[in-house]
């Protein structure tokens, strides 16, 4: 699975995950992407889409990450329940 495809499928699951690896909450994950965090909860929540505008910098921050063990470990577990945990 590629960043992108793994955002695009999983965001509830991949943003969370990609802000405690980055040590951010939501609002300063909006900060760093020039939005504001209800718009990062609507995302993690489902509520609203990603668009283009944020996707892309979003995957730019998240393909590092799912390229160490523990990203991978992470994208095995997607679609098993056991995001959460790690």
């Amino acid at each position: 699975m590629i960043p992108d495809y793994v955002l695009q499928r999983h965001p509830g699951q991949v943003l969370p995950w990609l802000r405690a690896r980055l040590g951010l909450s939501r609002a300063a994950l909006a900060q760093r992407l020039g939005t504001d965090a209800r718009t990062v909860a609507r995302w993690e929540t489902g509520r609203a889409r990603i668009s283009l505008l944020y996707h892309r910098p979003i995957v730019r921050l998240l393909a590092p990450h799912l390229a160490t063990e523990e990203g991978r470990a992470f994208m095995r577990s997607l679609g098993r329940g056991e995001a959460s945990a790690g």
